[in-house]
């Protein structure tokens, strides 16, 4: 837990400082730094990744890392390859399609959970299927 209050710590505080940089550096107004900011939070928002490919054999610590808010697997050589969710925390939105004929094994980030598994249990994500998973607090995944 210590660990995660301190990454959101840094977070803040990395993006304070980019607001404070982008407002002195320039003839900018806080208004438009505040604008700058909020659009790059979209951006950030609205990525996507393709192409991704699942980790072989399956397993939630080698698992491939969805890093983008959409993410398209496009490679699942057999059932039970596996991909994994960002850390959660409150706000997180991630969506994935698995683009392949075969199931693929979704796993939280280590020590997570979804909301009705145990903590680091998989799902699995039908051949063409799709999932899309909100956190509405620090740990737990919801889909």
């Amino acid at each position: 837990m210590a660990d995660k209050l301190s990454a959101k710590t840094q977070v803040v505080t990395i993006l304070k400082t980019m607001i404070m940089h982008v407002a002195v550096a320039g003839t900018t107004s806080y208004k438009t730094t505040l604008a700058i900011f909020m659009d790059f939070i979209e951006l950030t928002k609205n990525s996507y990744a393709k192409s991704i490919t699942a980790f072989a054999t399956g397993g939630q610590t080698s698992a491939t890392q969805l890093t983008k808010r959409y993410n398209r697997v496009d490679t699942c050589a057999t059932s039970n390859d596996s991909v994994k969710f960002l850390q959660a925390y409150a706000g997180l939105e991630q969506e994935l399609f698995n683009n392949t004929a075969n199931d693929l094994h979704v796993f939280p980030y280590s020590g997570d959970k979804f909301y009705d598994k145990a903590i680091n249990e998989a799902i699995t994500i039908p051949a063409y299927g799709t999932i899309k998973i909100f956190a509405y607090e620090t740990l737990v995944l919801n889909y």
